[in-house]
C-alpha cells in the first residue's frame, strides 16, 4: 500500500510511521550519525545503534552524552556480522535507516526481519538522495544515483513481504560557519577531490554562498526524498 507523501521532516515522518511505544526496544542498523537513534531513544525504552564505523559510533556516544540520553547502546558491527556474536537479541522494531548498498540485500533484509518481533522498516534514497548534483557537476564529476526504491520494494515482494511505502520529502538549507567549512563538507560528500576540482568548487561556492545571520548557506534549498518501506510482523 503506497501512502501519500509526507510533507515534513525526516525524523517526524519516521516516528509517525513506526509509532513506537515507551516500553519497546529498537534495533537501528546501520545507525549512521544517530539521527534516528537519538530521536527514537526519547520515545522507547532502549535503542541498539549498530554501525561498522567506530568513529561514527563515537559521534553517537558523544551526542547522547551531550543531550543527556542514557538509553542508546552502540555496537560496532555490520550486515555480515552475526547478531548473537555481537550480543544483540531480538527487538520490537528493526529499522535500517537510509539503507546501504548491502552486497546481498536479500539476506540483509531477511536478517533484519528475523531480529524484529513487531515491525520492520527500511529507508532508502530516491534519486540523488542527500547529494547535490549541481556540486558534482561543478567539480566535473558524474553523480550516479543508486537503485530505484522500487527495486527494493520488488525484492521484498519476491521474499513474500508485502510492504507499505511512504515517500518522505524534506527541504534542507544547510548552513556553515565559513566558506572553508562548506568546502570541508563537500570534501566529505565527494570522498576527497583533486586540486583542479577544489578550484572549481571554490569558484562555485564563491558564486552561490550567501551570508545569513552570521552563517553561510547556498542560495538555493535542497529537496531530499526518501522511500520508507515497512511491514508488521505476524503474531
Amino acid at each position: 500500500m503506497i501512502k501519500a507523501a509526507y510533507e515534513t521532516g525526516y525524523r517526524r515522518a519516521l516516528v509517525k510511521i513506526l509509532s513506537p511505544k515507551p516500553d519497546w526496544t529498537v534495533l537501528n542498523l546501520p545507525c549512521g550519525a544517530g539521527t534516528l537513534a537519538v530521536t527514537l531513544a526519547q520515545k522507547v525504552r532502549v535503542v541498539t545503534a549498530v554501525d561498522p564505523s567506530a568513529s561514527i559510533l563515537n559521534m553517537v556516544d558523544d551526542r547522547c552524552a551531550m543531550e543527556g540520553i542514557p538509553n542508546v547502546r552502540t555496537v560496532l558491527g555490520d550486515w555480515d556480522d552475526d547478531c548473537g556474536t555481537l550480543g544483540i537479541q531480538k527487538h520490537d522494531i528493526a529499522v535500517a535507516s537510509r539503507t546501504p548498498q548491502a552486497e546481498d540485500l536479500c539476506s540483509a533484509v531477511l536478517k533484519l526481519d528475523r531480529m524484529a518481533t513487531k515491525l520492520v522498516c527500511l529507508i532508502t534514497t530516491i534519486g540523488d538522495g542527500p547529494y547535490d548534483r549541481r556540486i558534482f557537476e561543478a567539480a566535473g564529476r558524474d553523480l550516479e544515483a543508486g537503485p530505484h526504491y522500487l527495486y527494493n520494494y520488488n525484492l521484498l515482494r519476491r521474499v513474500g513481504i508485502e510492504a507499505n511505502v511512504a515517500i518522505i520529502r524534506e527541504t534542507q538549507r544547510r548552513t556553515y560557519a565559513s566558506p572553508d567549512e562548506a568546502l570541508d563538507t563537500i570534501r566529505w560528500m565527494m570522498d576527497g577531490f583533486s586540486g583542479r576540482e577544489e578550484g572549481r568548487l571554490k569558484a562555485y561556492l564563491n558564486e552561490h554562498l550567501v551570508r545569513r545571520r552570521e552563517r553561510w548557506t547556498l542560495d538555493y534549498p535542497s529537496e531530499i526524498r526518501w522511500a520508507a518501506m515497512w511491514w508488521k510482523k505476524k503474531e
